[in-house]
């Protein structure tokens, strides 16, 4: 079965967009995030944090062919994965979480969060003190 994914990102993208302006969480943005593969040093740390995790064999199979749209999330680099079927997916768990420093010396927690299907769900990084991150978490 062949899978149309930039007509079901569109249509995820519009729910999503639409989701967070009712909200209020962000101010309107005519900025479109594309779908890609993981960059080495995203998938570095992916493949650091699920190791620890039961299922790291599932998963660390998924992670050569996952593919991911960074975040609106004020320059914090957390990631939103989709998988390759077009099942609805929503966020069942959280996987782990991890703390790092970052250049600035503020604390930076990382989140790996799962579907309901148990695949990979989000990459969600923040700092708590809210501000951009100056380097990505390495391992």
């Amino acid at each position: 079965m062949e899978i149309d994914l930039q007509k079901r990102y569109d249509v995820v993208l519009v729910d999503f967009q639409t989701a967070r302006l009712m909200l209020g969480a962000l101010p309107y943005q005519n900025e479109v995030n594309h779908m890609r593969h993981l960059k080495d040093n995203e998938q570095a740390l992916l493949t650091k944090l699920i190791a620890e995790a039961p299922q790291a064999t599932y998963l660390f199979d998924s992670l050569s062919r996952v593919l991911a749209e960074e975040m609106n999330d004020g320059g914090m680099d957390s990631l939103r994965f989709f998988a390759s079927d077009d099942a609805h997916r929503c966020f069942e768990k959280q996987l782990l979480e991890r703390q790092f420093i970052d250049a600035n010396e503020i604390s930076v927690p990382v989140v790996v969060n799962l579907d309901d299907q148990g695949d990979l769900f989000e990459l969600d990084i923040w700092k708590v003190d809210f501000s951009p991150l100056k380097q990505f978490p390495s391992v």
